[in-house]
């Protein structure tokens, strides 16, 4: 396909899914870095398959790209091992931010170890030990549309609990 056909379609698919995009990935983020991220991500899977996004199922496919653009960027912030994960605060923060840090980390632990077995377990392997879902999938011995069921609910499930977190009054 060349230049000009590939930059028509691009702008046509962008003009008529763009709003439809844009609500997908910030309902999957909440965030607006990991939104503008994930929009940016989105936007170059799109220009990469545009041929594919004409017809009837282009909606499917624009949320799939935004999903694995969403995991892709959690995935880019969260920590590479579970170990260091505390290693990450700022050493140079005051010491309130350092407080506020450790806090959080606290709560999304705690909020983790109370997830159903499988969900804590799938959320752990996804976003701290950074494992694709294929392997993740024999691992647990389950399908990977499993995996990113119980991915998707424990990642709600959290949500909710740092909102509450943050309704309390604590820094999140």
């Amino acid at each position: 396909m060349d230049h000009g056909t590939r930059l028509k379609l691009f702008d046509a698919v962008r003009a008529g899914q763009g709003s439809f995009l844009e609500t997908i990935l910030w309902r999957l983020t909440g965030d607006r870095e990991l939104f503008v991220e994930a929009l940016q991500e989105s936007l170059l899977q799109i220009w990469r398959h545009v041929e594919k996004l004409e017809g009837h199922g282009a909606r499917a496919y624009i949320c799939r790209i935004a999903q694995s653009a969403v995991a892709n960027a959690w995935r880019k912030r969260a920590p590479s091992t579970v170990e260091h994960a505390d290693d990450r605060a700022d050493p140079g923060a005051r010491p309130d931010e350092q407080a506020s840090t450790r806090e959080l980390t606290t709560i999304v632990r705690r909020a983790i170890s109370e997830l159903p077995e499988q969900q804590s377990r799938a959320i752990t392997m996804r976003y701290l030990e950074q494992k694709d879902y294929d392997v993740m999938a024999r691992e647990m011995d389950c399908s990977e549309a499993t995996l990113r069921s119980h991915v998707s609910k424990a990642l709600a499930a959290l949500r909710v609990v740092l909102v509450a977190a943050d309704r309390d009054g604590r820094e999140v």
